[in-house]
Formats: structure tokens, sequence, C-alpha cells
């Protein structure tokens, strides 16, 4: 049997998107583009603008641990989804379960040990029921407080961070490690200042540290905070000498942000 060619895949879907188009109007969501094959990737590409043209509304996801492929698309408007604020997490766990459910047990476990992005919520939550954290039994619902199994679930979620760590330039990498090491809250001003930078480069290692969900702005202001404790703790635990450190940081916080103290 011969096989088709590339291109003639391409024009046979194409016909089959004109057709599909021209009957009926939808909403096309196509998650994880950046995550497939070569071959389909360069397939959606191809059929994008024909859906663009008949005005079908596409919503396209990205993974940001990965390069980016939306920027062969035209007529894209980027919007950036961050983790979950704790109020936002909270308002998610009403939503998605009965009054009857254990919510605050779930709650402190995911912000003890998880980061507040949906997706690893939900892969968390699954996480808790694989380790027998989390029991469903005719008793109802029940949390299981054994160390080892916590200390499993934690160094499983330890791989997704060194994931985004991998990411990181060796500036961003020290500027995290700066904000680990603070048990005061920081703005993007007081970060300049610290790291000895412009705002102009400050804002370009924090537009990318969100985009990495590393850390997020509050809704409310300029205050930078982990997507997690979880998280922001697993970096502090990597500082090779946390004492040195924080001599530095009270140095520079004294002579360039009095205002500032750590405790």
């Amino acid at each position: 049997m011969l096989r088709k060619s590339e291109k003639e895949i391409i024009d046979e879907l194409r016909i089959t998107v004109a057709l599909l188009t021209s009957k009926s109007k939808f909403i096309l969501l196509v998650d994880d583009f950046n995550l497939y094959d070569p071959l389909v990737s360069d397939l959606l590409v191809e059929i994008i603008p024909l859906l663009q043209v008949n005005n079908i509304k596409l919503i396209i996801t990205e993974s940001s641990e990965h390069s980016f492929l939306s920027s062969r698309i035209n007529n894209v408007k980027d919007i950036a989804l961050g983790p979950f604020t704790k109020d936002e997490m909270v308002i998610f766990l009403e939503d998605s379960y009965s009054s009857d459910f254990p919510k605050e047990d779930l709650k402190r476990l995911i912000t003890a040990n998880a980061d507040l992005v949906p997706g690893n919520i939900k892969l968390f939550i699954k996480d808790l029921l694989l380790f027998g954290i989390m029991k469903f039994s005719e008793r109802g619902i029940t949390f299981s407080d054994d160390e080892e199994k916590l200390s499993a679930l934690t160094e499983a979620h330890h791989t997704i961070y060194d994931l985004r760590l991998a990411n990181l330039s060796k500036r961003e990498l020290i500027t995290i490690k700066i904000i680990s090491a603070l048990n005061i809250y920081i703005d993007s001003n007081h970060l300049s200042l610290l790291l000895g930078l412009s705002r102009e480069e400050t804002e370009k290692i924090i537009f990318n540290l969100q985009l990495n969900n590393i850390i997020q702005k509050y809704t409310s202001g300029q205050t930078l905070v982990f997507t997690s404790d979880a998280l922001k703790k697993y970096i502090f635990a990597s500082i090779e000498n946390k004492k040195e450190l924080h001599l530095l940081i009270a140095k520079k916080l004294t002579e360039k942000v009095p205002s500032l103290k750590q405790n």
C-alpha cells in the first residue's frame, strides 16, 4: 500500500476543514500545543489560518516548561495563566467538593506540599490517593499523618520543581535564592536594589520566573511570592551557605532599603 505524502494529508485536511467550517461555527481548544510531535504541529499550523478566516475561535495552550510554538501563528493574543492565589485555591476547593468534604485538611496539605498551579493541584490530589494519604471508606474521607508517606509524596514533587529550575538562567537562580531567604515580603522595586540591577532588567527576570511558575505577584500590587510554600522551602534548602547569604542580604537591606528589616 502506498503511503500518502505529508502534502497530500495536509491538502485533504484543508478540504475537510473548509467543509466543516462552512456548515457550523464552534470554538476549538488545542491543549499543550508545543508538546505535539512535528507532524501534528505542522498540520495545525497549516489549518489554523483556515479556521481564523472562517471566524472559528481558537484557544491554544502551551506548556511553559518547553519552547513555545504559537509564534508560528498570526493574529494571536497571549494570555499568561499563573498559579492560583491562596484565596483562589480556597474558592476552587469550595466549588469542587461537597460541603461535608474535609476541605480544610486538603487545603493544609496542598499549601504545605504542592504549588498552586491548577493542573498540578489536580495531580497532587491524585497522588494523595496513590500514596494512601487520602482514603475513602464507609466512614467517610480520612487523611493520614504518616510522615514516611508524606515525605515520599514531597520527593515525588521535587522532580516537578527541578524541571522548572532547569529552565532558569544563573541570574534568575540567584534571584529566587535571595527571595527564598527573606522572611519578609518584597516587591520588584526593592528586589532591583538588592540585585543591583535596573528596574527593566529586574522585571525581565520576574517575568520569566512567573512564566516558569516559580513566583507570582499579588493581584493587589507588586509584592512577590512563591507559587507555594513547599517550593520556597525546596529552593532555600538548596542554598549551600545560608548564613553568608543572610549576612549579605542584611547588609544590602541596611544600605539600600533601611525601612525594611529582617527579623
